[in-house]
């Protein structure tokens, strides 16, 4: 795997680009994907969100732009958390992987996916990902999905056969 990080030198935050690298490829082969897939991911170290994006260009490098505060420890700011990292590149490198099979060839492209469909589909990568041993904080991940879907035992339910889906398909994602 080869995953590449930019800046190499952090000097608002205090990140390791090889270290960022290590957690990229470690998950990229969880998830399944190509040990020879290029990833390069994009930090701007001086915005304080908390998410990143995916494209999956016409060449076959992945690009992952992230926001410093993506990969911050929660508790002690402007450090890098391993935890943290992990659960933004599984969540984002596991989308990559699904789009990569038979059973999301009807997904939208990136740019194009609503909140929802981002929500929904956050739902499955971690739900998989927590039976593979990742600690996810399910409260907030189901929060997030409320605020997407609405509060209620409906989308409690919508969340909880999201969660559960082993190999689930762009339909599953897309009904919520």
């Amino acid at each position: 795997m080869a995953a590449s990080v930019s800046p190499a030198a952090f000097s608002l935050i205090s990140f390791d680009a090889g270290e960022i690298a290590s957690v990229a490829e470690a998950v990229a082969a969880t998830v399944g994907l190509p040990a020879d897939l290029p990833i390069e991911i994009m930090v701007d170290e001086s915005s304080i969100l908390t998410r990143g994006t995916v494209s999956t260009g016409s060449d076959p490098a992945v690009r992952i732009a992230v926001a410093g505060g993506a990969f911050e420890d929660r508790a002690r700011p402007r450090r890098f958390s391993e935890e943290t990292c992990r659960i933004e590149l599984t969540r984002l490198l596991q989308r990559v992987a699904d789009r990569r099979t038979p059973a999301f060839a009807g997904a939208p492209a990136e740019g194009e996916l609503s909140l929802a469909e981002e929500a929904a589909w956050d739902v499955t990568a971690l739900g998989r990902a927590s039976r593979r041993g990742l600690e996810v904080f399910v409260p907030r991940l189901r929060y997030d999905f409320q605020l997407r879907f609405g509060f209620g035992a409906d989308t409690d339910a919508r969340f909880d056969r999201l969660w559960s889906l082993e190999d689930p398909t762009w339909a599953d994602v897309a009904s919520g």
